[in-house]
């Protein structure tokens, strides 16, 4: 039978883990990224010594905003796997660098082709060169940016990276790992499924035509077990993929009750085979609990 999801507020998951190994990758793309960003401010420090009016050709500013969209374009590529960290200070601190980004893809407006229109023509023209009097305004947000943006955020993060993984290896030393409490927790829950089974299909009857709004409420309470301990699985894990589904099992079933359907004993073997399916899917949890998965998450799960 087909499942229902049902997705509210409080239950949605939105949040990822950042594996352990992409952290130095992480550091490594914003340091690049920073170094990049310090090459054109540099650049265009030299550039207050010109006595010019134009600082900077169409065919230099082209290859100016090239380099330019290159890097911020990255940095927003970093942002979007920051953003949905389960870790709110590593969302505070994406937010933070989405700011300099921005700031960034303002200078790069500043240089984009000028465009000339003529009756219901429009002619693109070269990249706009960059004259003294823009000068200040650039160099103002390129500051923000590289003195007070990108260095701060990228040392903040790296500082969270680093206790995360001193935490890691105190969790490995100790005797409990992921899987052999997720397994535990697991091996724990599923007996709850056969009790719910049996309330719902049993000799001459079901507590669902006795007491519909009671059995919901047993219902509710599975599911809400289970998703407590879906939020302490990574985001993409197979054993999470398999709580969700279970979820969905149990989620068709509230529905179903709240529905103030006229249920009848015909009714009763498709449903308690949705309970049975539902104990299935969490039941192949176990099947994805391996060595190699989570480890961070172990001492938040009880």
């Amino acid at each position: 039978m087909a499942s229902v999801n049902q997705s509210t507020a409080s239950d949605t998951n939105h949040s990822a883990v950042i594996p352990q190994d992409e952290y130095p990758k992480i550091i490594w793309k914003l340091r690049s990224i920073e170094s990049t960003f310090s090459f054109l401010h540099d650049s265009l420090l030299s550039l207050q010594q010109a006595d010019e009016y134009e600082l900077m050709s169409s065919a230099d500013s082209l290859g100016f905003m090239d380099v330019l969209s290159q890097s911020f374009g990255d940095l927003y590529l970093i942002i979007d796997q920051l953003e949905i960290a389960n870790d709110g200070k590593i969302q505070e601190i994406a937010e933070n660098l989405k700011v300099h980004a921005d700031h960034a893809g303002f200078i790069s407006c500043h240089f984009q082709p000028r465009v000339e229109v003529s009756g219901e023509h429009v002619c693109e023209l070269d990249h706009r060169p960059l004259f003294e009097h823009d000068l200040k305004s650039v160099l103002l947000l390129f500051n923000e940016i590289c003195c007070n943006g990108l260095p701060v955020w990228i040392t903040s993060l790296e500082e969270i990276f680093a206790r995360k993984i001193a935490g890691n290896c105190h969790i490995v030393s100790q005797a409990s790992n992921y899987e052999s409490v997720l397994t535990a927790r697991i091996k724990a829950i599923q007996p709850k499924f056969q009790a719910l089974y049996d309330k719902y299909i049993f000799p001459n009857g079901s507590q669902l035509l006795i007491d519909p709004e009671k059995l919901k409420i047993e219902t509710e309470a599975l599911r809400k077990e289970i998703w407590e301990l879906q939020n302490h699985m990574p985001i993409d894990s197979e054993e999470g993929m398999n709580c969700r589904m279970a979820i969905d099992q149990l989620d068709l079933l509230i529905r179903l009750i709240d529905s103030n359907f006229e249920f009848r004993k015909s009714d009763l073997t498709a449903l308690s085979m949705i309970v049975s399916q539902a104990g299935n899917d969490f039941s192949r949890a176990l099947e994805g609990l391996t060595p190699a998965d989570g480890g961070d998450l172990v001492d938040t799960v009880h």
